[in-house]
């Protein structure tokens, strides 16, 4: 599925943003590079359901066991890499077996994955008068103990993993971690917290009595000799989550800085990480701020500090070349968990609908590619294929700066063939930071590089090459690996465009055609987001919409500009759409019961969801074919709907001429509204002026004034 996403690509010396990745540019239909079936990248590479361990203990406490789900029996693999997934929950709530972790462990088991669902210790009590385990002093002190214990217990987990990878043929260099909200926080603090980093709350103290919870990798353990492993990880995903300020500064470099050298040996740490938020999540904020602020002030207050995906690449942003490998995705109008039902799934469940949102695959995908690439399969060194054509060093120039806007330099290209392709054999390829121009299912591909601008510095970055081949037997394998090393000298804008439009009457009835007005703007890349007023909005690179509004009235419009570097900047305005009004009131013969009429449509929920009448064969309606307004909902209360009628306007002279027609709602106190079920009936740019009033209905004899009325 295609989502909205602002997506910053942070690979050890690479920095990019962009709308949608290079994946998404259009390639050749000949084959999918998704579709062979191939270990670690492939939805149902195993078709049998896995093998599920349930209830492993890898701690002393009662409440530090494991599920471990492993590829179906006859799987020989013994150096499988594992994926730790942690449940979401606040750190008060949430299972290792909810129905979130279950279809995500079962999905990376059939693809190849040892994968782990772990409990933890949920500890979060912010009562800071009570002292004990999980308490501290401070405005945050027993929530910093909360996460920090459930930091302990992932640890804690991988080591056993790591002590016992012979059991269950798992690859101890390859223990990745994975997690949702609370579990998310848990994977991004493991990846990049040491015990030198560990925050106040978690030392000891007499007075105030507060024990010493001791070092990252000191939480309780399964195993009596521990003392060879530790729980660092190889690569993570964060969804919904963010690092923890733990000394609650007031400046990101705090806690970025410490990211880059965590374990403080002067060499940036590769730890490979995916962030992916929701821009509209108030759970956990995707820029800095205290988890639940949105849900009151004295919630917040007692939270320590997180920084999501925004502060993140901000900060990266700032790095440059020194940044470590990350990749965050920021998902436009999303909330938190997306993933789940997204009306009512939360804490790992997907709601009454018992199903994930459409959005589950779109998410999971995107962690597949992730772990993917940072398993790194083994190539060989001298793979099968050449590159027969190159530009060179792939020297890209990009004058692309924040006030001239200027265009592209010519792209840099290359081509990639199979020296020796088997008979018979079709040839599927994957490629990053580029798209496939020809070629896509043969043994030949042009590829033309990416040169999405980046930030204000001259930075490095690599491009992929997978090569997959499918044989007469119809057997897969991955048969190259290459790199390509591309120089990009960006001087990206860095001043957000100055939100601006003008608007003016369109063709049809009710349309309103926008023009942005934008200044340092109109780039190629840059996103426009529209609120039209009435409930509807887009999202895209369309700076010049026309929309169609259905009802009289004035609509505040609101435009959001941002360029590729995430600068943005907002505006607002007032459109009037013009005509007159009217509001009759009429009963039906039959529903009427002397007082009003019985609503029974509505009680039995019998209302068409659209008018009617253009079926039935009346022409020129000027909502022809539309439905309720999204404010009203038939049967959810307030004033309830009789049926559907349609109101003419006729000329004054000769009441035969229907001059205008809508079609309206019928309230069972008689009044007839226009489709959100309050306003005055409108027509839309017809002049004030006299007019005969029409009402018909669909199987009553229609009525009209007996004089023309005035309508302004």
């Amino acid at each position: 599925m295609k989502k909205c996403v602002q997506r910053f690509v942070f690979w050890a010396a690479f920095v990019m943003a962009a709308t949608f990745s290079a994946d998404a540019l259009a390639q050749a239909a000949d084959c999918d590079p998704d579709s062979p079936s191939v270990r670690y990248r492939s939805r149902d590479y195993f078709t049998n359901a896995p093998i599920v361990l349930t209830d492993v203990p890898y701690g002393t406490d009662a409440i530090q066991l494991m599920d471990i789900y492993l590829p179906p029996a006859g799987d020989a693999a013994t150096d499988r890499p594992v994926i730790v997934w942690a449940h979401p929950g606040g750190f008060i709530n949430g299972e290792k077996d909810s129905e979130g972790a279950v279809l995500w462990c079962t999905e990376m088991a059939k693809m190849g994955y040892v994968a782990v669902s772990i409990a933890y210790r949920k500890r979060m009590v912010i009562n800071v008068t009570v002292t004990g385990p999980a308490q501290g002093v401070g405005s945050d002190g027993g929530a910093v103990r909360a996460v920090y214990l459930a930091i302990q217990d992932a640890r804690s987990a991988i080591r056993y993993l790591k002590a016992n990878a012979g059991t269950y043929g798992i690859d101890p260099n390859k223990v990745f971690m994975a997690g949702s909200s609370a579990g998310a926080v848990m994977a991004a603090n493991v990846a990049y917290v040491e015990t030198a980093e560990r925050p106040w709350p978690t030392t000891g103290s007499i007075f105030p009595p507060r024990s010493n919870l001791g070092c990252v990798d000191c939480g309780e353990f399964a195993i009596e000799d521990d003392s060879n492993w530790n729980g660092d990880i190889a690569a993570g995903m964060v969804s919904w989550g963010g690092l923890e300020d733990f000394d609650d500064g007031d400046d990101i470099l705090d806690v970025i800085d410490d990211v880059n050298d965590a374990d403080g040996d002067g060499q940036i740490d590769t730890e490979r990480m995916l962030f992916m938020h929701g821009a509209d999540d108030d759970v956990v904020l995707p820029g800095k701020g205290k988890p639940f602020s949105s849900f009151g002030p004295i919630v917040g207050f007692l939270l320590p500090n997180l920084y999501g995906a925004y502060s993140i690449r901000e900060r990266l942003d700032a790095l440059g070349a020194n940044a470590p490998q990350w990749e965050a995705h920021v998902l436009c109008n999303e909330i938190h968990e997306f993933e789940l039902d997204y009306q009512d799934g939360s804490n790992g469940y997907f709601g009454a609908s018992g199903v994930p949102d459409e959005n589950f695959d779109y998410w999971f995908q995107e962690s597949v590619d992730h772990f993917y690439h940072a398993i790194d399969p083994a190539m060989p060194e001298t793979g099968p294929i050449e590159t027969i054509e190159d530009d060179g060093n792939g020297d890209i120039l990009n004058t692309c700066d924040s006030s001239s806007k200027g265009t592209y330099a010519p792209t840099a290209y290359s081509t990639y063939r199979v020296t020796s392709p088997n008979a018979g054999s079709s040839y599927c390829w994957d490629i990053t930071k580029g798209a496939i121009l020809t070629g896509q299912g043969t043994d030949e591909i042009t590829v033309r590089w990416d040169d999405s601008p980046s930030q204000d510095d001259a930075v490095d970055r690599t491009g992929t090459v997978l090569c997959f081949e499918t044989t007469t037997s119809g057997a897969v394998e991955t048969v190259y690996k290459a790199s390509h090393h591309l120089s990009l000298i960006v001087d990206g804008p860095t001043t957000a465009p100055a939100a601006n439009f003008t608007s003016a009457a369109g063709a049809g009835v009710g349309q309103i055609d926008f023009t942005d007005a934008s200044t340092n703007a109109n780039h190629p890349s840059d996103t426009y987001e529209w609120d039209f007023g009435d409930g509807t909005s887009t999202i895209g690179t369309d700076g010049m919409p026309s929309h169609t509004y259905n009802m009289v009235g004035n609509y505040t419009v609101k435009l959001k500009a941002m360029n590729e570097c995430g600068n943005r900047s907002d505006f607002e305005e007032t459109v009037t759409v013009a005509g007159v009004t009217v509001s009759p009131k009429v009963y039906l013969q039959g529903p009427f019961n002397g007082t009003d009429m019985n609503g029974d449509l509505d009680a039995a929920t019998l209302l068409p969801a659209t008018e009617p009448y253009t079926t039935l064969g009346f022409a020129g309606i000027q909502n022809a074919g539309t439905g309720f307004a999204a404010s009203f909902v038939p049967g959810a209360g307030g004033d309830v709907m009789e049926d559907w009628v349609l109101v003419e306007l006729r000329d004054p002279m000769s009441p035969t001429t229907v001059v205008a027609s809508r079609a309206a709602i019928l309230q069972k106190d008689g009044d007839v509204v226009d489709i959100d079920n309050a306003s005055a009936v409108g027509f839309i740019n017809i002049a004030p002026g006299m007019y005969h009033v029409v009402v018909r209905h669909r199987n009553h004899l229609g009525v009209m004034t007996g004089m023309p009325v005035n309508l302004n």
